[in-house]
């Protein structure tokens, strides 16, 4: 008798404890619907233009802060750029990352081509410029970002493998228009059927009858990237009217000479 007391004051406890939470859960619940009744037009108006702030707040921060120091790229627009900039990717192709490299100002006796491209990236800014004087040393320059955060001895020594040049070129260091630098400087043959190869061998080598001189000069830049400085004297010309070296070193340090460089 007194077990089936203690199972009937049980089960009137436990009855009495859901009842409690029922009654609480009632008394939530038309509390929270009184308070939607109460404030359901501010409510309605509120909610959206939270929502709608957040949006612009992430779009202006969009706008106005690039991730990791980089430039703003807005829906594929770089903000802020301005036209002596030079910019280039130094993220990667999946997640790209755009920097202001350096600043650039077109030298007096060339003239800058805004159609030319130095590379197929349509968002990073580069500077392609002609000698105004037929008879200049240097015939062409560009200037451009190298993609990739690679610094100027990895891309010098890269320019060495690819054995562009007629006969010996060497990886240089110095200073050019008050940078440091790190060139390569050589002659590549114009002439047909004629394969260059800058890499020692104890072959005789045909002489070169036309070609050019170029120099690629590279300088460090941000995110351990470089600024790449590409010149060419006039293709086809007769080996002996080739400008020489010395014009050429003298030229690159008039050219840089007009380019800054981002630290």
């Amino acid at each position: 008798m007194a077990g089936k007391k203690r199972k009937h004051n049980a089960a009137a406890k436990q009855a009495h404890q859901k009842n409690l939470e029922r009654a609480k859960y009632r008394e939530k619940t038309a509390r929270r619907q009184a308070f939607l009744n109460k404030y359901r037009k501010q409510l309605t108006i509120g909610i959206p233009a939270a929502v709608v702030l957040i949006l612009a707040v992430w779009l202006l921060c969009k706008a106005f802060i690039g991730p990791g120091g980089s430039i703003p790229n807005f829906f594929g627009h770089l903000q802020g750029v301005q036209d002596n900039w030079i910019v280039s990717n130094q993220g990667t192709s999946s997640s790209p990352r755009y920097y202001k490299m350096g600043t650039f100002t077109v030298p007096e006796g060339y003239t800058l081509d805004p159609e030319y491209k130095a590379t197929s990236d349509t968002l990073a800014k580069t500077f392609y410029c002609r000698a105004d004087d037929e008879t200049a040393s240097v015939k062409s320059f560009y200037v451009a970002g190298v993609q990739g955060g690679r610094s100027a001895a990895e891309m010098a020594d890269t320019i060495l493998g690819y054995g562009l040049y007629s006969g010996e070129a060497a990886r240089q260091e110095g200073t050019l228009g008050g940078l440091n630098a790190v060139w390569v400087q050589g002659l590549v043959s114009d002439d047909e059927n004629t394969e260059t190869d800058s890499s020692e061998d104890t072959e005789e080598k045909p002489e070169m009858t036309v070609g050019h001189r170029q120099m690629t000069i590279y300088t460090d830049s941000v995110q351990g990237g470089c600024v790449l400085i590409y010149l060419s004297s006039a293709s086809s010309t007769p080996a002996a009217e080739i400008p020489s070296e010395e014009d050429f070193l003298a030229a690159a340090d008039h050219i840089l000479s007009h380019l800054t460089i981002e630290k």
